[in-house]
């Protein structure tokens, strides 16, 4: 039988019951969720692709990782400026933040009706921008204007990559390169050596960016989302 857990951070914010659960592969799903009624929204993960069953939506999770080298000289941009809680204000980094996300999950499933997923991502942005002590909000400036930002949170033995914006106008000018290269730089200085982000398989430019970069896959994960609707 696979049992639903309460997401409680998500039910809270979203105001309905999300819960989750993992599929393992062992238990046929149709009939062995317990609880589900419970639930608005079950996020289901699994490793493998779930044949002959019915969701409502199927994003991929892909994570990768890259070893940081102290001695691997980078081209360091010099647009790039560290942001703080005063850019809370800016509309173009609000604007940046939705940009980011256009291969979300939750920007991507349309029975998310209320502007969750804008609420999701100001959310994050802000977050980003007032915990200055744990994450570090980057900003790429074309004529003095925000043209891209990326977030990079800071733990003790590795550093993640979160939220990677650049503005549709300034695309195919390697303002995304530059970015992620500043963060290879920032773990080089902090002498960490795993630099980590998580992106969606639907993601190509992302999946191309990182992988230019020598970030490698290390877990391919596939989310379901069913609705109780």
């Amino acid at each position: 039988m696979l049992e639903i857990k309460r997401k409680t951070w998500d039910s809270d914010f979203f105001g309905f019951e999300v819960g989750e659960a993992h599929f393992d592969g062992i238990v046929k799903l149709d009939k062995n969720i317990k609880n589900k009624d419970n639930f608005k929204l079950i996020y289901l993960y699994s490793q493998n692709k779930i044949l002959d069953f019915n969701y409502d939506f199927i994003s991929t999770r892909v994570e990768f990782e890259r070893e940081i080298q102290t001695t691997e000289l980078l081209n360091v941009s010099k647009s790039i400026i560290l942001a703080g809680p005063e850019e809370l204000k800016s509309e173009k980094l609000k604007d940046l933040s939705l940009q980011s996300g256009a291969y979300s999950r939750f920007f991507c499933d349309k029975n998310f009706k209320n502007s969750e997923f804008e609420k999701l991502y100001y959310e994050w942005i802000k977050k980003s921008l007032i915990n200055i002590k744990e994450i570090d909000t980057f900003l790429y400036l074309v004529n003095n204007e925000i043209a891209g930002f990326i977030t990079l949170e800071k733990e003790k033995d590795v550093f993640t990559i979160g939220l990677l914006g650049v503005d549709r106008k300034n695309r195919g000018r390697g303002i995304g390169n530059a970015l992620v290269e500043y963060c290879i730089n920032e773990s080089q200085k902090s002498k960490i050596g795993k630099l980590r982000v998580i992106t969606q398989g639907e993601n190509y430019p992302a999946m191309t960016l990182y992988k230019k970069n020598k970030f490698e896959i290390k877990n391919y994960i596939y989310i379901y989302h069913l609705w109780n609707i």
